[in-house]
């Protein structure tokens, strides 16, 4: 294979892994599950990032940065950092996953963009 074939077959596969799904909870045959969309911790060079670390018992791996949930409560820890700066922020969030929704995990910073002040899962 030629070399730069390799480097796209490379690239393409590491952007597959950067979205990997982490699987939570079991749901009805039929029922739809809900999606969470997270930044994925390798990231070329994202001024915010929302990372996903753990969903109810199940933590996440590095290059999950997905959750398909099933249907109900759920807890949500996520990390959230900003470029260029040493602070990382660690939040827990509850959330009631509806069936077939789509959610995105939002950064909201603090004065001066300089920390992660919260973090919001909103439909997506």
């Amino acid at each position: 294979m030629s070399r730069p074939r390799t480097l796209v077959g490379c690239l393409l596969g590491l952007a597959g892994t950067a979205c990997a799904s982490l699987h939570v909870g079991e749901s009805e045959p039929g029922v739809a599950r809900a999606t969470l969309i997270a930044d994925p911790a390798f990231n070329a060079g994202l001024p915010v990032t929302v990372v996903l670390r753990k969903v109810d018992s199940v933590a996440a791996g590095p290059f999950e940065s997905r959750a398909s949930l099933s249907p109900g409560p759920h807890r949500v820890i996520v990390d959230c950092a900003v470029a260029g700066t040493p602070a990382k922020a660690r939040f827990v969030l509850d959330m009631d996953a509806e069936p077939g929704a789509r959610y995105r995990l939002d950064a909201a910073l603090a004065p001066g963009n300089q920390h992660c002040d919260d973090v919001r899962i909103t439909p997506h």
